[in-house]
């Protein structure tokens, strides 16, 4: 796990994941509970909100949301969660 507050960067996450097996799968947390597959990445430019709740993320794409300087990140892109098929 990584610190609190700590911001990971490509080379620290390509460091962890050769840890790994090619084969095995990405995923990250679902809306509320659960997980999602990871299907795509992409760069992304960002603002760190000045305010925000707990529940909030620390940034945002709106450059209204703006308190500092606006930095360029990789976004993990999920997939969308499939629901049960109704019988």
């Amino acid at each position: 796990m990584g610190k609190r507050g700590k911001k990971m960067t490509i080379k620290e996450l390509i460091e962890k994941l050769k840890l790994y097996p090619d084969n095995l799968p990405v995923v990250a947390s679902g809306y509320e509970n659960g997980y999602n597959p990871i299907v795509n990445v992409k760069e992304i430019t960002l603002y760190k909100r000045c305010c925000h709740s707990w529940y909030e993320g620390m940034y945002d794409d709106d450059p209204e949301q703006k308190a500092d300087p606006k930095i360029d990140a990789l976004y993990f892109v999920t997939g969308k969660t499939e629901l049960p098929k109704q019988a």
